[in-house]
């Protein structure tokens, strides 16, 4: 059966948004996914056009990672508006979902996808990088100041899965997590633009204990990674 898409159009309060924060959000794209509503922020981009379809943007990914029913707390890293934060918590056997978003814009439209489906994911307006600082990057024609921290300072246990989709600061990220993948051993997916990038991916976590799987997901190249003891 098909799913079921609505587009709403509603005012929302947010709580943990300030009210005078100038980015109200009052379009809303819901949809059936397993029998249970979703509702998303329409971000009128190219994620809201797969919502309006009644898909999840990457679906095919995320449709995989449930399948694999891993237990355990669940890694957003490069969360955007929360589509692949909504999913883990809503669809996964989570315990917890921990998301970070460093760019003011889009963590707002993640809270709000949070608080209207009444998820209780954290969610850290902050950037993952190999140490706490702060760097200035491009973003299309916006220039952002982006705060940074490992997440090995998190000292989350029990972490199942990790995505990381960050526009080329994976492995700093990756860097900064060498704590978390080897007490806990994680199902990774990361995303790779380059061969290079692939290739300094392969040297960090192939040390690490790390493979590929060989599966590959996403218009921008999606690689799942698995631990050799898991």
């Amino acid at each position: 059966m098909a799913n079921l898409v609505s587009i709403s159009r509603r005012n929302i309060e947010v709580k943990d948004m300030p009210k005078n924060d100038g980015n109200v959000v009052d379009d809303f794209i819901s949809f059936n996914y397993k029998g249970r509503e979703v509702v998303m922020p329409d971000s009128k981009g190219s994620l809201s056009k797969h919502f309006e379809i009644g898909t999840f943007y990457e679906g095919h990914m995320l449709y995989a990672i449930e399948a694999l029913g891993k237990t355990g707390v669940y890694v957003d890293v490069g969360a955007n508006v929360g589509n692949h934060s909504v999913f883990f918590e809503m669809f996964c056997p989570s315990t917890m979902v921990v998301s970070f978003e460093p760019l003011d814009w889009e963590f707002s439209f993640l809270v709000r996808a949070r608080d209207v489906n009444e998820l209780t994911f954290d969610a850290h307006e902050i950037g993952l990088s190999d140490k706490e600082g702060e760097f200035v990057t491009e973003v299309g024609s916006q220039t952002y100041s982006i705060r940074t921290t490992t997440l090995d300072s998190f000292r989350l246990d029990d972490v199942a899965v990790i995505k990381i989709d960050i526009e080329g600061m994976e492995v700093p990220a990756l860097r900064g997590m060498t704590d978390t993948l080897t007490r806990c051993r994680p199902h990774l997916f990361i995303e790779a633009h380059t061969k290079d990038e692939l290739i300094e991916q392969e040297s960090l976590l192939n040390a690490l204990g790390y493979a590929r799987t060989g599966r590959v997901w996403n218009t921008s190249p999606t690689y799942e990674w698995t631990h050799s003891e898991k």
